[in-house]
């Protein structure tokens, strides 16, 4: 989704974790509220189970880390130019997800940026 190109791997997990650099690169940990840790698909790597998250879950753990760094003027704006998200591939279910963490307790900043990026996105 993003059109830039990324230097790490950021983790979303319950508890707050240290950022790991070594020759492999660089590791981020960044926790996440409990009633907002949800909706990821399970896996196995290297003998662990892992929880990976869907495209929607994925770009809102994104918005939520970012929505902090954001205007709370943003209804006559597009987000997702303004973020040079690449959501081509996104489908209307996935619209429609991310859509639905719109309505769990989070703060109104991010709802509406949500809503934002869904009145945006390209297949919506």
């Amino acid at each position: 989704m993003l059109t830039e190109s990324t230097f790490g791997l950021t983790a979303v997990t319950l508890k707050p974790g240290p950022t790991i650099v070594n020759k492999i690169g660089t590791f981020t940990y960044r926790n996440i509220k409990k009633e907002l840790f949800t909706v990821y698909i399970s896996s196995y790597f290297q003998g662990s189970t892992v929880l990976i998250a869907t495209r929607a879950k994925a770009l809102f753990d994104f918005l939520y880390f970012k929505s902090p760094t954001l205007s709370e003027q943003n209804e006559k704006r597009n987000l997702v130019e303004e973020l040079r998200l690449n959501l081509d591939t996104y489908t209307s279910t996935d619209i429609a997800e991310l859509l639905m963490y719109s309505n769990m307790n989070i703060p109104i900043k991010l709802t509406k940026i949500v809503m934002n990026i869904a009145e945006h996105a390209p297949n919506h």
